[in-house]
């Protein structure tokens, strides 16, 4: 789910690296993002509940089914638009003219890698005063206040601004994948065996079939689901961990550099972190 740009960069397309080619990158990112939530929205509610979910079951299930689907899928895509079109909190202006006024007892340091707790830095690509956390993405060519990472399924910086519906998105998928696996699971297995067995006795399909397609069209599509959710996990425990210590991606690579445990922004609790 989640890939620094360099390294997507590198696996994604070989002209990443130039601004024509990231623009690229972030829109068959997106398109694929988005195409997924509305290719599962339609395998579950069409085929799943509408055509293979046994007629004697429907009355009993289908409604609470599809309340329960639709309600994380409607939580999914609302975070994942949030997220992408959010402001993620970039230095706001205010925040430059009151560092500049003459009254403040507030003093502009420089920048350097370690912890800077309630102190100001100058930001040298900006050359703008920043408070503290707030870090420069250098695709957006702005400083982000509590910068996490620059996050290209999303084309957006993870900031202040975004990060709990970075976050939520990440679980409400999660979760909408788990779902609609294990409640389909009943109807998935018999096709998986009867696809399995045609296969091994080299049987001929009728492919032209509706019914058929059906059938291919939801095995595709709990496939994805499958993938959706097993990316999702290490990511959910990466930057779950994290927001329980008041972390960000740029803090939490300080601290492997620094090999310490200090954490001035530690509330004491993942609770209170949280």
């Amino acid at each position: 789910w989640h890939l620094h740009v360099p390294a997507m960069a590198g696996e994604c397309c070989g002209f990443a690296d130039t601004p024509q080619g990231y623009r690229w990158c972030t829109r068959l990112a997106k398109l694929f993002c988005l195409s997924i939530f509305a290719a599962e929205s339609l395998s579950y509610n069409v085929v799943f509940l509408g055509r293979l979910l046994p007629a004697w079951v429907r009355p009993f299930c289908s409604f609470p089914l599809a309340v329960v689907f639709n309600v994380l899928w409607c939580l999914s895509v609302c975070c994942y638009l949030r997220a992408m079109f959010a402001d993620p909190g970039v230095v706001p202006k205010q925040w430059q003219e009151f560092v500049q006024k003459e009254d403040t007892d507030i003093t502009v340091s420089a920048p350097r890698h370690g912890w800077q707790p309630g102190v100001a830095t100058m930001c040298k690509d900006c050359n703008i005063p920043r408070p503290e956390r707030s870090h420069h993405c250098s695709h957006c060519k702005v400083c982000v206040l509590r910068y996490d990472h620059h996050c290209i399924w999303i084309d957006n910086c993870v900031g202040f601004g975004n990060h709990k519906y970075f976050l939520l998105v990440g679980v409400y998928a999660w979760m909408l994948s788990v779902f609609s696996v294990a409640s389909s699971l009943p109807e998935l297995i018999p096709l998986l065996g009867k696809f399995s067995f045609w296969c091994i006795s080299g049987g001929e399909l009728d492919v032209s079939g509706w019914p058929l397609f059906c059938e291919l069209y939801f095995i595709v599509a709990s496939a994805l689901a499958i993938q959706l959710g097993l990316s999702l996990t290490p990511m959910l425990q990466l930057f779950g961990v994290l927001a329980m210590r008041n972390l960000t991606k740029v803090e939490d690579a300080m601290l492997d550099k620094t090999r310490s445990d200090y954490n001035p922004y530690d509330q004491g609790s993942a609770v209170e972190n949280l």
